[in-house]
């Protein structure tokens, strides 16, 4: 008896597994069992138009990246650089005031302020230079008298400066005023002319240079003697 259940379990266990191949026989058959389990493939032509945007997607969004780059600022140039530019618009009868960090800012329009980062002694030495090398123009030199009396007791440093300012006129000649009369001097002559004043971080009494500009090629002995000529 055991051995007839035995059979018969097996016998339904075989059918059960027939019934199961068929099935799946059948659904691998069916047309619409394979549309739905097969992805459509893509047109030749099209899959090469794919492509071949693809390859050059990078050069397509290159024009984007550079859009959405920001621009480089443009650094600004040294003091140097802004005074030897100053310098080149000036011309005769044209000021240049080498200033202590007290002088007055300028009311009048025809002035027009720099700052230097540097001392009185510096600046004109770079000053100089830059007139002597562009050569369109000539210094005339003015120093403040009251520069040369006070004393170091009454304002340390005084001594100092004085020799550095030796060193950077370099023997070049100069004329010693008072510091009123140079004012007077230098707004009598301007007379709506330009005049460029650089401040320096030169913190001592009297101590601003006052530069008068004239012609390079032509000097005032030159015109004087032009001027007799052409009265004779």
């Amino acid at each position: 008896m055991k051995e007839a259940a035995n059979r018969n379990h097996y016998t339904s266990l075989k059918a059960y597994n027939d019934v199961e191949d068929v099935a799946d026989t059948t659904l691998a058959r069916s047309p619409r069992a394979r549309t739905y389990h097969t992805v459509p493939e893509m047109p030749s032509p099209l899959r090469c138009s794919f492509r071949f945007l693809y390859s050059k997607l990078p050069l397509l969004l290159l024009p984007l990246l550079v859009a959405c780059v920001p621009p480089k600022t443009q650094q600004p140039g040294t003091w140097q650089e802004t005074v030897d530019s100053e310098i080149a618009t000036l011309g005769a009868y044209n000021w240049i005031v080498i200033a202590e960090s007290a002088y007055p800012a300028p009311g009048r329009p025809e002035a027009h302020l720099l700052h230097s980062p540097t001392h009185v002694p510096a600046t004109l030495n770079h000053v100089l230079q830059s007139i002597e090398s562009q050569g369109h123009v000539a210094p005339r030199i003015y120093l403040p008298k009251e520069a040369f009396l006070v004393q170091e007791s009454q304002a340390p440093g005084m001594n100092a400066y004085r020799n550095a300012l030796k060193k950077s006129l370099d023997d070049r000649p100069s004329q010693m005023l008072t510091s009123r009369m140079l004012e007077s001097l230098m707004k009598g002559s301007t007379s709506g002319n330009r005049v460029l004043i650089i401040k320096t971080q030169t913190a001592l009494p009297y101590t601003s240079v006052y530069i008068e500009l004239e012609s390079g090629y032509w000097d005032g002995e030159s015109e004087s003697a032009l001027r007799q000529n052409s009265n004779n």
